[in-house]
């Protein structure tokens, strides 16, 4: 190996220790003679370098978000399908890297990139015990990313991808586990129960069969409990957080 070769390998090599961590890469793939320095790398005469600068290409196509910028850097797309389209003997391994490569970063212009939004759900008679069966349910939506819970409040804060529409939601929620919720309006601001504005202000004092605060009777549940779920009783409010797509 010369002297120029092992210089550009050092460098390869460096670029492919920062890309390794993913916080790294955005700033990467933004200087766009990084990028490009790679793909010059892949044209070398070192199999080291060559093999190193596939690799440190490969992790940061590893980044979805990095991706169609990737793609659309100069020469990255030409240099991957000439490598791809490479018959040696010495370049076979090379060659099928490439072609994932250069289809991954293809594929990457066809996918829809989500902004997340927040959607509340009023549940009346909310209650400890439903909190994980509730999360159960729709945690398995596509597009549901975080779940909060407001026992207080009664109320169910969402973080869904900008395409979800709501209502499918609540209709989760009544198919699965027979629960009945309502979508509030962005901005509202739900109160708590023990400051219901339905009761009109009483004078201060009443004889108590003249009061028109009548006592509540006793009603039964919605449907009856399924589990008891000890910890979750102990909290004033729930918070479940889940990460996938």
């Amino acid at each position: 190996m010369t002297g120029s070769d092992d210089d550009m390998l050092n460098t390869v090599q460096r670029y492919q220790v920062l890309a390794e961590n993913k916080e790294n890469q955005a700033e990467m793939i933004r200087d766009s003679a990084v990028v490009q320095f790679l793909v010059y790398a892949l044209e070398g005469t070192s199999c080291a370098v060559k093999d190193t600068a596939m690799r440190t290409l490969e992790l940061l196509g590893d980044n979805l978000k990095i991706c169609p910028t990737l793609r659309k850097t100069f020469g990255v797309m030409e240099s991957l399908e000439a490598i791809a389209n490479s018959c040696t003997p010495e370049n076979v391994d090379l060659a099928d890297r490439a072609r994932k490569l250069h289809n991954k970063l293809e594929q990457s212009n066809n996918l829809v990139w989500e902004v997340p939004k927040e959607v509340n759900l009023r549940i009346p008679d909310l209650s400890a015990e439903d909190c994980t069966e509730i999360w159960q349910a729709l945690s398995s939506i596509r597009g549901v990313v975080s779940c909060q819970f407001n026992l207080e409040l009664q109320i169910c804060t969402l973080t869904v991808f900008s395409s979800m529409n709501p209502q499918h939601l609540v209709q989760t929620l009544s198919s699965k586990c027979g629960i009945e919720a309502d979508v509030l309006k962005p901005g509202s601001q739900p109160q708590s129960n023990a400051h219901d504005k339905s009761i009109p202000d009483l004078p201060a004092y009443l004889p108590e069969e003249d009061s028109p605060v009548v006592q509540k009777k006793a009603v039964a549940r919605r449907r009856p409990k399924r589990r008891e779920s000890s910890w979750f009783t102990r909290a004033a409010s729930v918070l479940v957080d889940s990460f996938f797509w």
